[in-house]
């Protein structure tokens, strides 16, 4: 059973790397500073190439991006709090949205839909 469990823990983290490598080279659909944030259309087109590049679907796409927003914030949360150092091996790879989440939300927990207000 602990095979099968280390399998899928690392089938899910590949796939939560390779979300945040797309989504990084798409900074329309997350920093809110970009002239095409607002174009919703441009975002749902890219939104079903990460999902045609991954072989999922778009909501499936969208729901793992929240949850992996939901998890950066309750990781900068508890960094902040207790001054350590991150050990979620995601977190390098998220890098580039620390320039763009909304300062004044940092070190307060939030529901996923409002970590995706903030950034998405």
């Amino acid at each position: 059973m602990g095979r099968l469990l280390k399998n899928f823990v690392d089938s899910k983290l590949k796939f939560d790397g390779k979300l945040a490598s797309l989504v990084k080279n798409n900074n329309h659909i997350y920093d809110t500073r970009t002239e095409l944030f607002q174009d919703h259309m441009m975002q749902l087109k890219t939104w079903s190439h990460i999902a045609q590049q991954l072989g999922k679907t778009e909501s499936y796409c969208i729901y793992r991006w929240h949850r992996i927003l939901k998890r950066l914030f309750d990781e900068v949360t508890w960094m902040n709090e207790f001054k350590v150092p991150s050990q979620w091996l995601l977190y390098p790879q998220l890098d580039f949205l620390l320039n763009v989440i909304d300062q004044k939300a940092l070190g307060i927990h939030m529901t996923s839909c409002e970590v995706a207000n903030c950034i998405m």
